[in-house]
């Protein structure tokens, strides 16, 4: 008994553990045109970030935005509802400061997006430049 609660109580602190990994994002508006999904601090070493896509959450496009210092941005998987396998979106490149990457078309038929994972880091321009970037996800209604 004892070890059937142990095991319980393992599998719950692991489960709560990955959600504070994930970034809730809540979409509220649904009308039509660009709108923000979110921002992620970036690090100055390779970082990956899972957020999760909450409420209107139907988008025809993706792009995102560098803010406050360049970045490297690695891969973006997009994650849907009726798909099982990610949408893997080539983004290999260094986006510079306020630089928008282009509009990447989405796969799934129904659009509804699950989660977006990003992997990248801050590129320092500067020895004495402190501040890290920031990455805008936008998506397109």
């Amino acid at each position: 008994m004892k070890k059937k609660i142990l095991m319980m109580l393992s599998v719950i602190t692991m489960s709560y553990g990955s959600l504070l990994a994930q970034k809730p994002a809540v979409v509220v508006s649904d009308k039509p045109g660009w709108h923000k999904i979110t921002e992620c601090h970036v690090s100055y070493k390779t970082d990956k970030d899972e957020v999760l896509v909450v409420g209107n959450n139907h988008f025809k496009q993706v792009k995102l935005k560098a803010e406050d210092s360049s970045v490297d941005l690695k891969s973006m998987e997009v994650y849907y509802y009726d798909v099982a396998s990610p949408q893997s979106i080539d983004v290999s490149m260094t986006l510079d400061k306020d630089q928008e990457t282009q509009a990447y078309d989405l796969t799934s038929s129904d659009k509804r997006i699950k989660k977006i994972v990003l992997v990248y880091k801050t590129v320092p321009v500067r020895k004495d430049e402190k501040e890290r970037a920031e990455i805008e996800i936008m998506g397109l209604k």
